[in-house]
Parts: C-alpha cells; sequence; structure tokens
C-alpha cells in the first residue's frame, strides 16, 4: 500500500460527531491510495497488539459514519495509512474528544468482537481435533488393511503347501459371500476363503486368499 501525503490540513480537532469523522477517515483513505477494504484487511489480518485486524464489514460501517471506530481500530488505520509521531496524536485526541458519546456502542463492539475471537478459537480447535480423528481413523484402517493381507497371504500359502484340487464350482450356500467378493468387497473375499476352507475347496480358499491380499495391497 502507498504511504499517504500528512494530513495536517485535515481539521480532524473540529469534528463533531462519528459522521464528521468518517468523512476525514475516508479523506485519509484516499490519501493512502484508496487501497480496498480487502486490502485492508490482508494486510492487517496478522497485527500484532495493540494493532487489530480491519474485518470488512465492520470497517465499512466506520467508512460509512453507520459506527464509531474502537480506539484500536483507529490505531491500526492510521499506521497502515502512514499517520504517524504528532499526527496520529492529533487523530488519537479527536478520538477521545468524541468517544464518550459512544461508549455504550462501543463496549457492545468489544464485546461481539471478542466473542468472535472466541468462535473462531473452539472453530480451530475443533477442526484440529477432527483432523487428527480422521488421521488416527485412517491409521487404523491401514493397520486393519495390513493385518488382513498378511493373515490372507498367510492362509493361501497354507493351503497351497497342503492340497492341490483343481478349482471347480462354488460350493452351494456361499452366494452371499460371492457376490460382495466379486464386487471388490475384502472382508467378503477373505470370508469366502474361510468358508471354502471350511467345505474342503482349498484351492479356491486360496485363491479368494489372495484375492483379498491383492485387494488390500492396492
Amino acid at each position: 500500500m502507498e504511504i499517504g501525503p500528512g494530513t495536517e490540513d485535515l481539521a480532524v480537532e473540529e469534528a463533531s460527531d462519528r459522521e464528521e469523522f468518517s468523512e476525514l477517515l475516508r479523506a485519509l483513505r484516499a490519501r493512502a491510495g484508496s487501497p480496498s477494504l480487502r486490502t485492508l484487511e490482508k494486510e492487517t489480518a496478522t497485527a500484532a497488539r495493540p494493532l487489530v485486524p480491519l474485518r470488512r464489514s465492520s470497517f465499512a460501517e466506520v467508512l460509512q459514519g453507520q459506527r464509531f471506530p474502537q480506539r484500536a481500530v483507529l490505531a491500526t488505520f492510521l499506521h497502515t495509512c502512514g499517520v504517524q509521531g504528532a499526527e496520529a496524536q492529533r487523530w488519537m485526541r479527536a478520538w477521545e474528544r468524541l468517544a464518550p458519546a459512544y461508549a455504550p456502542a462501543n463496549r457492545n463492539e468489544d464485546d461481539r468482537a471478542e466473542q468472535e475471537r472466541a468462535a473462531e478459537a473452539v472453530l480451530e480447535q475443533v477442526q484440529t481435533e477432527a483432523a487428527e480423528v480422521v488421521a488416527q481413523a485412517r491409521r487404523q484402517a491401514e493397520h486393519e488393511a495390513k493385518q488382513i493381507r498378511a493373515r490372507a497371504l498367510k492362509e493361501a500359502q497354507r493351503i497351497r503347501e497342503q492340497s492341490s484340487p483343481e478349482i471347480g464350482a462354488l460350493p452351494e450356500g456361499v452366494e452371499k459371500q460371492d457376490r460382495p467378493a466379486r464386487s471388490g468387497h475384502v472382508g467378503a473375499m477373505f470370508n469366502l476363503g474361510r468358508l471354502l476352507e471350511q467345505r474342503g475347496d482349498t484351492l479356491m480358499a486360496a485363491h479368494w486368499y489372495e484375492k483379498a491380499a491383492e485387494a488390500e495391497g492396492g
């Protein structure tokens, strides 16, 4: 943002209400290069105390004369526009003269701002916790998948070593596992392998154990 020229010619000490004060603020903004509200918000987003972020919606109301600025808001705006030293003090004295008339409204705004900050902090904490829950669930799922793959490979190898009958038709009664297994459901593949092994169709069982292991291995 460009640094604006001096504001000594702006009669801030003569402002009698927030509407006149807002006119002076608009003049200062123009002299600082007419930065957009989005730019002001972006440039002050990480402002450290005593400065504060200039939120677009609320600062727009300040510039329109609908809201009297909080002290920290004015200080931040002056700093961002390049008004410093004695000239900044002149603005702050004008603010101190007008502020008592708008004190109740300012207190309400302070309370609302504090509530917004608290809500943002809670939201950030919830998002962090949710991300950790998702990550933990993913790790658990990956761990279980590795276990299933290892078991399937082990069972397939054991059966291959013990028998060698030809793969034939599926025994009656395993259709419930057969359909989801053929659709790619890993758990069904493993269960189908176990059922077939129990019925004595060991080679077919090994076939489905291997399919389950391949599916888990990606």
